[in-house]
């Protein structure tokens, strides 16, 4: 008996010594995960952010899911590529990449993937373990580092995005509906996936098409600046004396604003793609993201008012349209005075384009070309209301080619006056009024026969 419980107490000795050796090698294992992870974090932060150029578009690209037009995304900038393989640390063989822009209503996103491993999931329900496309914003009100000094320091925000990407065509609407599973939440002073808010980007439209045949994936979004409103100051869920500010951005940038920024795919094979490579793998919370520079917009967004990257007649049409439909676009205000009217126009074509009221082939200089120009287009007094532009004649911005455009190129004084800003005579007004009456007979009679 004695010895049977001296075997039994070495047994519980030695099951006791056992147990503590595990849980000491479990404890020097999860110590020495944290210092890698620590040491990925100070070795990623000594490294420069990757920084994408977003460039201004007036015109938005159309949520589709497909490279529809080749001048869609032309005003993009390149550099939305090379992306990280987070398990190898090498060049994401997949080639990821993506193109942005913005404008006053929100952030235009395209990106693309050479993939033949779509699956149909036969599933609508988001599914953190199924291919998933995840971006991550900070638009950084309150100016914090782009890395944490600590590992578990609770100094970064972020909103998080995640598109599951099946087979085929699909689509998430602003109306909430989708036919892709989809997450989104934000995080405050904390790691993310600490803070699920699911319905935190309720205006967002994206749109995309993947196909085993073709190899490719492709996937649109947009997302409208007013999503971007979490920890409003204002809210009564938020006390300034303890909570940060840093996510409440839903107004447009300004010219030259930063946000911190990345773009992560996850494949099933255990593959994850980075734009701007990750320390670890809580990358959102850790850092560093990349950085979305914006550009363009406003009065410094050059003489491009309808974003087809040119500066001609059709751009003095945008501003025309605009006058005329009240449109209070920032962009439109290009004197700068605080509103919207014809003035505008005049400015952009005296002052951006440096040229004269009647130049309707922007050559610099109005003359008798320019006069037989509009009239060879028959627009002069033909009935059909709002048919004009500045190339047929409506040099007034009233969308016809009446008298009345004759009398604003007039009054500019700009007649066989040579470039605008040249030293030259101006006709005798009595002569310039003849001259253009007899354009305009000329072009009532050639309508007529």
């Amino acid at each position: 008996y004695r010895r049977q419980e001296a075997e039994t107490g070495d047994h519980t000795t030695m099951a006791t010594t056992n147990m503590i050796m595990r849980a000491t090698q479990r404890i020097i294992y999860l110590t020495a995960c944290l210092a890698f992870l620590a040491l990925g974090s100070n070795v990623q932060a000594q490294l420069s952010p990757r920084v994408y150029t977003v460039n201004y578009a007036a015109t938005a690209p159309t949520i589709d899911g497909m490279l529809t037009s080749d001048t869609e995304w032309s005003l993009a900038s390149e550099g939305g590529d090379s992306w990280s393989d987070w398990t190898t640390n090498s060049l994401d063989a997949a080639n990821n990449r993506f193109v942005a822009l913005w404008n006053n209503e929100g952030l235009y996103i395209q990106q693309q993937v050479d993939y033949q491993g779509w699956q149909d999931r036969g599933s609508e329900q988001w599914d953190s373990l199924y291919e998933n496309l995840n971006f991550y914003f900070d638009p950084n009100v309150d100016n914090e580092a782009n890395e944490n000094t600590q590992l578990f320091s609770y100094s970064t925000d972020g909103y998080h995005l995640a598109i599951n990407q099946p087979l085929g065509e699909t689509e998430i609407l602003a109306d909430g509906t989708a036919t892709a599973g989809s997450f989104g939440e934000f995080y405050v002073n904390s790691f993310y996936n600490s803070n699920v808010q699911p319905t935190w980007l309720p205006g967002i439209e994206m749109k995309q098409t993947t196909s085993v045949e073709d190899q490719t994936g492709i996937m649109e979004l947009f997302i409208p600046w007013n999503s971007f409103d979490k920890t409003d100051p204002s809210s009564p869920d938020i006390d300034p004396l303890l909570d940060e500010i840093g996510l409440f951005h839903p107004e447009a940038p300004v010219e030259g604003e930063e946000w911190y920024f990345n773009a992560v795919r996850f494949q099933t094979n255990n593959q994850i793609a980075a734009w701007n490579r990750a320390p670890s793998a809580v990358f959102a919370s850790e850092r560093p993201h990349g950085i979305l520079q914006f550009v363009g917009g406003g009065e410094l967004n050059g003489c491009d008012m309808n974003g087809d990257g040119n500066c001609d007649g059709l751009d003095i049409d945008t501003l025309a349209v605009a006058v005329r439909d009240g449109d209070n676009n920032p962009l439109y205000d290009v004197d700068q005075d605080g509103s919207i009217t014809d003035a505008d126009r005049v400015f952009y074509i005296e002052e951006i384009l440096h040229t004269w009221i009647g130049d309707s082939d922007l050559d610099g200089q109005f003359g008798t070309r320019d006069l037989v120009a509009v009239f060879v287009i028959n627009a002069y007094e033909d009935g059909i209301d709002g048919n004009a532009t500045w190339a047929s004649g409506d040099w007034d911005g009233d969308l016809d080619f009446t008298t009345r455009d004759f009398v604003a190129a007039f009054v500019d004084g700009g007649f066989e006056a040579g470039p605008r800003a040249a030293v030259a005579a101006v006709p005798e007004p009595s002569s310039l009024v003849l001259l253009m009456l007899g354009f305009a007979v000329i072009g009532r009679r050639v309508r007529l026969i």
